[in-house]
């Protein structure tokens, strides 16, 4: 086509209103554009087929976290935004509502920043629409009253388990927001239902929603930390070389720093993403007066999205039911005789800290189900806490205060390391612009040696070969042998440095 021809044909378009000079319509007759949507599509596409092949917990918020990172940053200029807001508004309502709390996320603030608003809208008038047709204002209106009570436990405990709680009782713990659009619904059904839980924020996401963090505490919940971004399996990321310890510092030091700041409290409680610490990191939370608060239930809010289950009342109950094959601690196997659930002791079976997260949809729909469930059947919620419950002083915000105040150190040389456009990576390299240790002279430096990254991929290898282990017992017991010679050279290297 000759470049009158083209001329010719865009006036033809742009008199039906179908092309405009300067807008981005332009990008649809430029091979660039055609280029980077076709990228665009496949790596969405790939990321969201990995989400779905997840294998359990760990995988999935790895792979949903790769997909943040993709949208956060999906290319070099402003062809890869317009791109994927261009995709993005033509998936399906469920499956925006999906990836919903990626969009309302700082991390696509820049690359959504074109389409945010019309992607939001379509979410909520899908989600309207689909709580008129269930009726969910009735369910939450339904809810009944659960026993309650707020138990103190003993002031010495490093961490917070099960273990404070007796047969039927369960402490309710939210990870990951705050979340304008979910977590508000979240403390409306709590409070219809007369109890209070933990919430685990992101210090990112708490300074991004000082308003919802001051909900939080003034209805009586726990407001702990939950790093400031949520890197992924720290301690194994640490002993396979793929991060810095220092990283992990600076998710712990800076998110508890940062939901403090978002309201000047924050209660005495850490919890560890995907719950991965080695022995090093558990003991600097302890150093910093901090309680490792875990949990023993998994909701598996996280899976059972729009995306894997579309139906709504199906979803609903499938996760009701998944979590109270969870809670009673029985072997569960599926019809293809997989194991979802192993069975747990007896000592934890009925009962727990069951976690849930406030960032997701599925969640808000499933929650007043799930109370209910708990009324019916003779539950007590209970909320494990400190001696002095409310009226903590967060020394470690203290001492930091002071430290960064008389060194005129800011909040952004504490923060993990980020790309340009804020983008959280995993770095094997990063130090951080400020010394933790001096910051924090409690701190003692880790004594675990990381294996490296080839150690770890022959670890893999031998969870691969142990599906048949009989066929592959020689190549397991060399790979075996490989990995402890390595590990015992670098850890007498690691002694003479």
């Amino acid at each position: 086509m000759t470049s009158r021809s083209i001329k010719s044909l865009l006036s033809v378009l742009a008199v039906a209103g179908l092309y405009s000079s300067g807008s981005f319509a332009q990008n649809v007759q430029s091979t660039e554009y055609l280029k980077e949507m076709k990228r665009i599509k496949a790596e969405y596409s790939k990321g969201m087929k990995q989400i779905a092949a997840a294998k359990n917990g760990n995988e999935w918020d790895e792979r949903y976290h790769q997909l943040q990172g993709f949208m956060g940053s999906p290319g070099p200029s402003a062809l890869s935004n317009q791109a994927l807001c261009d995709h993005l508004k033509t998936i399906d309502a469920n499956e925006l509502e999906y990836v919903g709390s990626i969009i309302e996320s700082d991390a696509t603030s820049k690359s959504l920043a074109g389409c945010r608003t019309a992607l939001l809208n379509k979410i909520q008038f899908n989600l309207k629409n689909r709580h008129a047709s269930f009726d969910m204002e009735s369910d939450i209106a339904n809810i009944r009253p659960i026993a309650f009570e707020i138990r103190e436990v003993d002031e010495n405990r490093d961490r917070f388990s099960y273990e404070g709680l007796g047969p039927k009782e369960v402490m309710l713990s939210f990870d990951d927001g705050p979340r304008a659009s979910t977590t508000p619904h979240i403390l409306d059904m709590l409070k219809k239902a007369g109890v209070k839980a933990a919430f685990f924020n992101l210090g990112s996401n708490a300074l991004s929603n000082k308003k919802l963090v001051s909900r939080v505490l003034e209805e009586g919940h726990i407001l702990g930390s939950h790093t400031f971004t949520h890197t992924l399996m720290m301690a194994s990321k640490v002993r396979c070389g793929k991060i810095s310890y220092d990283q992990f510092l600076a998710e712990m030091i800076s998110g508890h720093i940062g939901v403090y700041n978002a309201q000047n409290y924050v209660d005495p409680f850490f919890r560890f993403p995907n719950g991965d610490a080695d022995s090093d990191m558990r003991r600097n939370v302890k150093e910093l007066g901090l309680k490792d608060f875990r949990w023993n239930a998994d909701s598996h809010d996280w899976f059972y999205s729009p995306g894997v289950i579309s139906d709504y009342e199906k979803r609903r109950q499938t996760i009701l039911r998944t979590f109270v094959m969870e809670l009673k601690g029985e072997k569960v196997v599926d019809n293809t005789g997989h194991v979802i659930f192993q069975e747990k002791p007896a000592s934890m079976k009925d009962r727990g800290i069951v976690l849930f997260h406030d960032i997701h949809q599925q969640t808000v729909d499933t929650l007043p189900l799930i109370l209910n469930y708990l009324a019916d059947n003779g539950y007590k919620v209970v909320l494990l806490t400190s001696a002095n419950y409310r009226h903590e002083r967060s020394t470690v915000v203290e001492q930091a205060d002071q430290y960064m105040h008389s060194h005129g150190i800011s909040m952004s040389q504490i923060l993990p390391p980020r790309t340009a456009d804020g983008q959280v990576y995993d770095s094997s390299a990063f130090k951080a612009k400020v010394d933790f240790y001096s910051l924090m002279p409690q701190l003692t430096k880790p004594e675990l040696v990381p294996v490296g990254p080839e150690v770890c991929a022959m670890e893999a290898q031998v969870r691969a070969l142990q599906v048949n282990s009989r066929q592959n017992a020689d190549e397991i017991s060399r790979l075996k042998k490989q990995i402890a010679d390595t590990i015992r050279i670098r850890t007498a290297n690691a002694s003479n440095e």
